[in-house]
């Protein structure tokens, strides 16, 4: 199911829709496909290459590729009601909107995630950016960051991940794996938030690198995939 044709299908659903759907198209014109950064980024540019020698005798352009691509990546919404696969949508609001672990809006999905409905948070002021998550509520910092640069180029700036405590709920600090720590409950906390570099014990002030945090973090991913769903 992670076949090179299936993004060449969509790719090619994409630029039909600009002749067959012009109204359609029309909507998805202002995002930004980011082409420089995903040729540059050794993670995708080989699909892409292999998507253009796929798609050569279609009488497409590498620029008109690219720029299917690009959107299907950035702004493709995967549809949660096709088993052992995925279908990818483009919701051209939802596209336009912002990441933030603290937003503004939230969405409900309806028709097997076919319509997408949005609903506002908290007060919105006219003028403030609209934003949304795009990652699960509880993911941890290393994997939301990490996740938000390879599939969507963005780092998020918001308060929580400003904060080495993510605003009082602690959600990516690990227990320090020293017995004394452990009865106290010290947690590992970022030194730097913004820049992820090492972590230190609330407690006993040990430093821990951020490859071992990873791993942590990747453990503790492991053993909830284990969990009944």
């Amino acid at each position: 199911k992670n076949h090179t044709i299936f993004t060449a299908v969509g790719c090619i659903r994409f630029l039909q829709m600009k002749s067959k759907e012009p109204e359609k198209h029309q909507k998805l014109a202002n995002l930004d496909p980011q082409t420089k950064r995903i040729n540059s980024d050794p993670l995708t540019s080989k699909l892409l290459r292999d998507i253009k020698e796929m798609l050569k005798s279609l009488n497409y352009t590498d620029e008109e590729i690219e720029y299917a691509y690009g959107l299907i990546k950035l702004y493709g919404y995967n549809l949660p009601d096709v088993p052992d696969g995925k279908v990818r949508s483009l919701f051209p609001v939802q596209s336009l909107l912002s990441h933030s672990c603290l937003p503004n809006l939230q969405y409900f999905e309806k028709e097997g995630g076919r319509k997408i409905v949005l609903q506002s948070t908290t007060q919105i002021e006219k003028g403030d950016i609209l934003t949304v998550r795009y990652t699960p509520f509880l993911q941890g910092r290393i994997t939301l960051t990490k996740w938000l640069n390879e599939q969507r180029y963005i780092k998020c700036k918001c308060p929580r991940c400003g904060d080495a405590t993510e605003l009082g709920t602690f959600t990516s600090s690990a227990l320090c794996d020293r017995e004394e720590c452990k009865e106290r409950g010290g947690l590992l906390l970022p030194l730097d938030p913004v820049n992820r570099t090492d972590w230190i014990c609330s407690s006993c002030q040990t430093i821990t690198s951020q490859a071992k945090v990873e791993e942590i973090e990747e453990n503790y991913i492991a053993k909830f995939k284990e969990l009944p769903q």
